[in-house]
């Protein structure tokens, strides 16, 4: 097959670098080609980016959603 891969989900669980050289590791062994990370998750982005402030400052507020529709009492969620 072209395309064997695994998804690393970092936006919503945490791993170390040594936990994702482990994995890297592992995909080799078994001839995986393609890592696909899943940086961020709903509406937020919480990866700094320093020549992007922008992204950080609005990415980590969102307004109401299905699960918090009242959000905070500024009608926003911050993380």
């Amino acid at each position: 097959y072209p395309w064997r891969g695994l998804m690393l989900d970092v936006a919503r669980h945490f791993f170390d670098v040594g936990q994702v050289k482990n994995l890297l590791s592992i995909m080799s062994m078994h001839k995986l080609n393609v890592l696909h990370l899943h940086l961020s998750d709903d509406q937020g982005w919480r990866v700094q980016v320093r020549g992007k402030p922008e992204l950080t400052i609005v990415g980590a507020r969102r307004g109401p959603s299905l699960n918090n529709p009242a959000g905070d009492e500024n009608g926003e969620r911050i993380y």
